[in-house]
């Protein structure tokens, strides 16, 4: 797959290669598919093994409270969640995603006041 890079040229400045009206507001288009970007393997970051395995522990522990097998009060859902949350803070503070930072800072301190309120015992209605 090749590297897409908006340029702004006009149709006479067109090159092979080139698209019209796949970019951004129909800017000129140039796909890279050089023999370099086609071998080169995608390199995995640090933040993007953290972010998977932090977005991956948040979702467990919303599908098995979806399926009812793990209550939302429950010290394990807490803690899938403060370790999830500060797994994926961390991956979006390396990459400097804030909007990101801030809600995985708000997702991680409320499960952990939740763990330090010590509800670890589902609330029966």
């Amino acid at each position: 797959m090749g590297t897409i890079i908006p340029m702004s040229f006009s149709e006479k400045d067109e090159e092979p290669g080139a698209e019209r009206g796949s970019g951004f507001n129909g800017q000129l288009v140039h796909h890279r598919t050089t023999l370099e970007n086609r071998e080169r393997s995608p390199k995995i970051e640090p933040s993007d093994v953290l972010g998977s395995i932090g977005v991956g522990l948040i979702l467990i522990a919303f599908i098995l409270n979806l399926a009812g097998t793990m209550d939302r009060l429950a010290r394990s859902y807490l803690v899938l969640n403060l370790v999830g949350a500060s797994l994926t803070l961390l991956a979006s503070a390396i990459i400097e995603f804030y909007p990101f930072v801030v809600l995985e800072s708000v997702w991680a301190l409320a499960a952990l006041i939740g763990l330090l309120r010590g509800q670890s015992e589902p609330k029966i209605a």
